[in-house]
């Protein structure tokens, strides 16, 4: 089945690796500086398996971790990779 529809203007992605769902809301880190990093809630929308759709809370240009971010939230939760 194809589904053709007029693609959306101004709307952020960001890579689904960057996205952490095990736990609600989804949330993404944003660098803050250099060895600093904030967990910042996000709400996602349509997906296309690679990138996702953020609604709100991202602002474009805000520096995001996709590579490595599951050792953020380890750091972060305690756990153990």
């Amino acid at each position: 089945v194809r589904i053709y529809s007029e693609p959306e203007r101004q709307v952020l992605l960001v890579p689904e690796a960057a996205v952490q769902r095990d736990r609600e809301p989804a949330f993404v880190f944003i660098q803050r500086e250099p060895g600093v990093f904030e967990a910042r809630n996000v709400h996602l929308g349509e997906t296309n398996g690679s990138q996702v759709k953020v609604v709100d809370g991202l602002q474009e240009g805000e520096p995001i971790v996709a590579k490595g971010a599951f050792i953020l939230k380890s750091e972060l939760t305690g756990e153990q990779i």
